[in-house]
């Protein structure tokens, strides 16, 4: 029924919220959720495809997520928190429901509603599409939110694209504060593992571009010593490899890690950029 690797694409809606489909027969579509929710809604997406692929073709009007499903389908441990996980699972409607374009075509037709083309091209673009049971009370963003905690998804409070900045800055806040117990950390010595931080280089157009550098000295609290690590796309003076001097508070996040270990502490802004959807993984 279901295509063996599933491929989650990602829209956006004119009012800024993530659209999620895939390209089984029939398809899936995770409603159009928050502007922070875009990591939440690409994981119920991808937990839909493994799970509705095992009922071969004889899709049921409920189905439960639980623990299972969290654990079975792939590449799916680092997404969320076994602690997290609700025992007792989600359950969750399944029904057939046009896509954001259809629905805004179909609420057009109504008023000519004899066009039998269209509405065999509104039938078309049906989705399988999961839906809040019938006793709750709260808006659909709201069930989301409670849904991906019962998950182990760990989702943030759900707020719109503007609020990005803000979210951001709060971040950065947070690891500054953390920066002299990492220091410490990184003169006492950091065994197999590996920090990174993270910092905004100058582009053309007067913007930044974030980019990742690895410290080599740190001895002056007031100057880290760090070789750039990324490759910059449009950073005019600056590339790979380069040895840079850098000031504490331009440091924007850091990670901590190693190839055997994996990241072992993904610092703050790497989970809010998949929350609003700067990046999908």
């Amino acid at each position: 029924m279901f295509l063996n690797l599933p491929l989650v694409m990602h829209s956006l809606t004119d009012d800024q919220r993530h659209w999620f489909t895939t390209m089984g027969i029939p398809p899936i579509q995770v409603e159009p959720v928050a502007g922070n929710h875009c990591r939440v809604g690409h994981a119920l997406a991808l937990l839909l495809v493994h799970k509705l692929d095992s009922f071969r073709g004889d899709i049921p009007g409920v189905v439960t997520l639980d623990s299972a499903d969290l654990n079975s389908t792939p590449n799916f441990a680092h997404r969320f928190n076994p602690a997290r996980v609700d025992p007792a699972g989600v359950s969750l409607l399944l029904e057939m429901v046009a896509g954001p374009e259809a629905q805004d075509a179909y609420a057009f037709d109504a008023e000519d509603a004899f066009d039998d083309d269209e509405d065999e091209e509104v039938e078309e673009n049906l989705f399988i599409t999961p839906r809040p049971p019938g006793d709750w009370a709260g808006s659909y963003d709201e069930w989301l939110f409670t849904l991906a905690a019962a998950l182990g998804l760990e989702p943030p409070v759900p707020l719109p694209t503007s609020s990005y900045p803000e979210v951001f800055a709060a971040a950065k806040a947070q690891v500054q504060a953390r920066l002299p117990a990492i220091r410490e950390r990184f003169l006492a010595g950091m065994g197999e593992l590996h920090l990174g931080f993270k910092v905004g280089l100058p582009t053309r157009d007067e913007s930044l571009e974030y980019v990742w550098v690895r410290p080599i000295d740190w001895s002056d609290a007031a100057t880290l010593v760090a070789v750039l690590e990324s490759r910059p796309h449009d950073c005019p003076g600056f590339k790979l490899g380069q040895q840079l001097q850098i000031t504490p508070d331009e440091l924007v996040d850091y990670a901590i890690g190693s190839e055997s270990e994996g990241v072992v502490d993904p610092g703050y802004t790497q989970r809010i950029a998949e929350d609003y959807g700067l990046m999908i993984a």
